[in-house]
Parts: structure tokens; C-alpha cells; sequence
């Protein structure tokens, strides 16, 4: 069940400054239908708010309202005994990937990120996940990064394509995703 775009979450997005609830309306009828369904586990993502206002100009108006929109849509979900597992925001490059990569190379110190600064972004869903006690967190952030820097190119592989993962980082991903959903699971 996906509504594409929208984070899975109660609180109204804010586009030009706007209140719109159409993704909170639709995130609640999905909820209403996994409780029906009752999965052993709901495994969700979102972007971080900075990735949201850069990609599609919305907005919330806090953190903390994004924290208690995120908690209170799993609650229900959470009392039926659903687990619900989220996969942290992966690293938002500042400049896009394959421009860079072209200009200054595959090594460039200009198309990387620096790992500190990665490791201090905040990501309100996480943050909701460990404020609940009940909902596991993936970070997959250590197959993108060392531990100094986010290279646009990991293992001769483009990892951006603009402020998404190039289609075949993603499917390299896929067998560090499935053990640690299995170890979770």
C-alpha cells in the first residue's frame, strides 16, 4: 500500500504555506486496511524534510510535528500488534552525481559528502522510531559511506542520480537490506 511521495505519517504537509491532507487522509485509510489485513511487519521510508523542500517544495511546521505525525499514525498499527520497521533516509548529495562525477571524476573530493556531516542530519522519523521503543530502524548508511566521506561512486558504481539512488546502487543494496530485515523479522 503506497501512496507515492508521501510519507507515511498524520501530519499535514504544508505547500506554499498551505495546510494539504490528502496524503495524511490517504495514509489513514491505509493504516485502517493493514489493521484489517494485520501483516506480521509494515516497513516504511521517507525523506528527510530537507529532502522534501528541495524535491517538491513542502513543508511542515516542525520537526516535532512530523515526530508526533509519525508516532501517531503507528500507533494503531502498534496496538494490533503490527511490527513496523522504517529504513532511515539515505544521504542527500548536495550536487547530482553524475554531473559532478563527469566534471571532476569518480574520486573527486567535490562529489563527495563528508560522513560527520551525514551522521549529524537529523531525520524526524528516526527520531519517532526511537521515541516509540517499538519500531526498529535500518540505517543503510554504512554501505553508502566510509567513515570519512559519501562517495558518488561506491564499488565503480554511480550512487546518485539526482537526489535518488541510481537504479543499480539500489538493487547492490539489496542483499545488505534483506539481512538486516531478516535479523529484525
Amino acid at each position: 500500500m503506497v501512496r507515492n511521495g508521501c510519507p507515511f505519517m498524520a501530519a499535514p504537509i504544508l505547500i506554499g504555506g498551505q495546510p494539504d491532507s490528502d496524503c495524511a487522509a490517504a495514509n489513514e485509510v491505509s493504516v485502517q486496511r493493514l489493521v484489517e489485513s494485520h501483516p506480521q511487519v509494515v516497513v516504511t521510508t521517507a525523506m528527510r524534510p530537507e529532502a522534501y523542500a528541495s524535491a517538491l517544495g513542502w513543508g511542515w511546521t516542525s520537526e516535532s510535528d512530523l515526530v508526533d505525525g509519525y508516532l501517531r499514525l503507528w500507533g494503531p498499527l502498534l496496538e494490533a500488534g503490527i511490527r513496523i520497521v522504517v529504513v532511515r533516509d539515505v544521504p542527500t548529495p548536495d550536487q547530482v552525481g553524475p554531473e559532478c562525477v563527469e566534471r571532476a571524476g569518480p574520486d573527486s573530493p567535490d562529489c563527495a559528502m563528508s560522513r560527520a556531516d551525514v551522521d549529524q542530519q537529523s531525520d524526524p522519523m528516526v527520531i519517532a522510531a526511537q521515541r516509540s521503543g517499538a519500531v526498529q530502524v535500518i540505517d543503510l548508511t554504512d554501505h553508502l559511506c566510509n567513515q570519512e566521506t559519501c562517495p558518488a561512486v561506491v564499488g565503480n558504481v554511480l550512487v546518485y542520480r539526482d537526489n535518488h539512488l541510481t537504479d543499480t546502487f539500489a538493487l547492490s543494496l539489496a542483499p545488505a537490506l534483506e539481512q538486516l530485515l531478516v535479523g529484525l523479522v
